[in-house]
């Protein structure tokens, strides 16, 4: 049985799209839809004050936590307007126009992005990203920001309108509040399935390393959403393996290390999945993790009593136990020799111990009889024969049975006899024979072939006299 390294299915996530509230709302007209006509016909009219006061109005309406009115008002077609007055000489209504289209894009119902999109607001928020007043930039971002985080099509929409190279001239600018904007909004043209265009979005990783490596001058949300965005760029689901190069190269590896360790679960969440996607690369790349020296702080993430987190570590793990034997060697001696089997016996829950039963099947596929032995000694057969239940999933089944045969393919004779002993002893023999009628044919064709080695006669009678 021949490992492989295995991608996230993501247990974790970033909020997509984030609505910007009104510290304090005006209170609404009882008649709500006479208040709403109203607005949207002095956004129509002629005079600047009464358009501004009218957008000022339909931005303190959407911001409400609770059933904004944004379905109305996009059917009422102020979508438009509000296009229009993106390229208004006036900034105060730019801004304004910028923060009911952020707050129209925050909605979960597509088709109010949809509406955005095709009123041509996207080439609009682009060209006030170099506004002179940094509220209507910081503004533009975030309305970018929410239509990025509706779906990829709107992802690659607004990457085709060359907003890379705008994002880029803001990387020096100083102010906090663009800043966490930007680096939002790189965070969501980073996401999706299918992944973005990676020559085109890697030339964020130069800014975010810059972020991570300067963490104890940044503030935390620029640090979440960095991380995130890494995240989704180490992500290669089978897609330019290079890119987890890209990142390394960016020496940004001891930088994630030490935040495994920051305070804040909402740094280290994304940091965990950044070490976990590098983890699924080639053997170089996964022995920068180990060269890092993140295997004791993954070790620790194990006393975390958040299952995800858990189930998380385990994932890299066995992604790592994947590798070379000094990479498998490593895991060992780093602690987590102890811990596989007494998961696989707890009464953890099932997708957790799948976790820890693809660590240990592939650190005794892929490692030397040394270890094979240290594994054994710590308890492996047991463990492993204790999930060769009838109603266990199929897959779990599988790796186990590729476990057993890792363990009993031992060339020693002598110590493959004791270990085939310790199999029937713990009554595996048992449950391999009847795996052997199992009606998945892969699943008994691994427990025919296991049976095979204690006698080729398959005389359980003759076995257990061992």
């Amino acid at each position: 049985c021949v490992p492989m390294a295995r991608t996230a299915t993501s247990a974790f996530a970033l909020n997509k799209k984030r609505k910007k509230k009104q510290s304090q709302s005006k209170s609404l007209d009882p008649k709500e839809e006479e208040t709403i006509r109203k607005l949207i016909n002095d956004l129509n009219g002629t005079e600047p004050d009464q358009i501004l006061e009218a957008t000022r109005n339909i931005r303190q309406l959407l911001a409400r936590e609770h059933n904004p009115p944004i379905d109305q008002f996009v059917k009422g077609g102020i979508v438009s307007k509000l296009t229009e007055f993106l390229r208004a000489p006036s900034p105060n209504l730019q801004f304004e126009a910028a923060w009911v289209i952020t707050n129209l894009a925050s909605s979960n119902v597509s088709r109010h992005t949809q509406a955005v999109v095709e009123a041509g607001a996207v080439g609009c928020l682009i060209e006030q990203l170099s506004s002179k007043e940094s509220s209507v930039s910081e503004q533009a971002l975030w309305a970018l920001s929410n239509i990025a985080g509706d779906s990829p099509d709107y992802r690659d929409h607004i990457v085709a309108h060359n907003v890379i190279q705008e994002i880029i001239k803001l990387f020096d600018n100083p102010k906090l509040a663009l800043q966490r904007n930007l680096v939002w909004l790189i965070s969501n043209l980073c996401r999706g399935k299918p992944p973005p265009n990676f020559a085109q979005v890697s030339r964020f990783l130069p800014y975010l390393a810059r972020i991570l490596k300067q963490v104890s001058r940044s503030d935390q949300e620029l640090i979440v959403d960095a991380c995130w965005a890494l995240s989704y760029l180490s992500d290669v689901q089978n897609d330019n393996p290079e890119r987890i190069d890209q990142i390394i190269k960016e020496g940004i590896m001891n930088d994630l290390v030490h935040l495994l360790m920051h305070n804040s679960i909402c740094v280290r969440v994304p940091v965990l999945r950044i070490i976990g996607n590098i983890a699924t690369g080639n053997e170089s790349q996964t022995q920068a993790i180990i060269d890092a020296m993140a295997l004791p702080c993954l070790l620790s993430y194990l006393d975390q009593p958040k299952k995800s987190i858990r189930k998380e570590v385990w994932w890299t793990i066995s992604n790592i136990t994947a590798g070379s034997q000094i990479q498998i060697q490593a895991v060992l001696d780093s602690g987590f020799l102890q811990r596989f089997v007494p998961v696989l016996l707890s009464t953890e829950e099932l997708e957790m111990k799948k976790e820890v039963l693809f660590a240990l099947a592939n650190a005794l596929a892929m490692g030397s009889p040394k270890q094979v032995e240290q594994l054994v000694q710590q308890g492996a057969i047991s463990a492993l024969c204790e999930v060769l239940n009838n109603n266990t999933e199929i897959h779990v089944l599988k790796v186990a049975l590729c476990g057993l045969e890792a363990i009993l393919n031992i060339p020693d004779r002598p110590i493959q006899q004791t270990y085939m002993s310790e199999v029937d002893l713990v009554g595996g023999l048992l449950k391999i024979d009847a795996l052997c009628s199992f009606h998945d044919r892969e699943v008994h064709e691994k427990a025919n072939n296991l049976l095979g080695l204690f006698e080729p006669s398959h005389d359980l009678k003759e076995v257990v006299s061992f």
